[in-house]
């Protein structure tokens, strides 16, 4: 075999291997972490929900509220209030910014539709440790930044930011809100993006993200391939 197809048989190698590692062991597999779960609250009840991300026994949220009822001696009238909230151990929920119509009161999360994105720009509250998601006064509705009840029965998103330990992650928490009772619903999962990238409401796969190296190693394989194509035309 002469030194010319000796050459070009390793060349060959040379850049199959370059582009095959870096498309397998030199990415890096970070992604969208999800978890599939319906979990109904109760306010009435005191049955709420923790939102764990990383399983690590510390919910970073957890969805819980307040019912209250007390009669009046004259007129003599019941009333009822109270509010599902989100308790923020140490993050913070993306806050009314425009997304959905309604509203009044800035400080509470929004309903998110989905693809919406939640990431580095986005608007968060960092002084509240409850923020209202719904309230009720008799059984009507007191309208909140979040606009959960404009969105009763329908899926929406709360958009999240929290620490892990090594800087700020992004994710959102699926939620609905029952129209007969909104001191009623279901969390239908979350998910975050372990990278630090913003992620889309509703978004539960990712794509694996290439490492520097592994971009180095495919432009060698290209540049390679290119190599033998001259080498062939001469």
């Amino acid at each position: 075999m002469n030194e010319t197809r000796v050459f070009t048989k390793r060349l060959v190698s040379y850049s199959a291997a370059g582009a095959a590692f870096a498309l397998s062991a030199g990415s890096a597999q970070a992604g969208i972490v999800f978890t599939n779960t319906t979990q109904s609250f109760d306010i009435r009840s005191s049955q709420f929900v923790d939102i764990d991300f990383n399983g690590d026994a510390t919910p970073e949220f957890r969805i819980t509220g307040f019912f209250s009822s007390f009669t009046t001696t004259s007129p003599g009238a019941t009333f009822d209030y109270g509010a599902v909230r989100l308790f923020r151990n140490g993050a913070f929920a993306h806050l009314e910014d425009g997304a959905a119509s309604g509203g009044t009161l800035p400080s509470d999360p929004n309903a998110l539709p989905v693809g919406f994105l939640i990431g580095p720009g986005g608007n968060f509250d960092v002084i509240q440790n409850n923020d209202t998601i719904a309230g009720t006064y008799n059984g009507a509705h007191m309208t909140t930044g979040g606009n959960f009840p404009f969105f009763a029965d329908q899926i929406r998103y709360i958009g999240v930011r929290f620490n892990l330990g090594g800087g700020d992650l992004y994710g959102w928490i699926a939620l609905r809100i029952n129209s007969s009772d909104l001191l009623t619903g279901d969390v239908l999962g979350w998910a975050y993006e372990d990278t630090g990238a913003a992620i889309a409401a509703g978004a539960t796969t990712g794509a694996p993200v290439p490492e520097p190296s592994s971009l180095t190693l495919l432009a060698a394989g290209a540049a390679g391939l290119a190599a033998l194509r001259r080498r062939r035309k001469n």
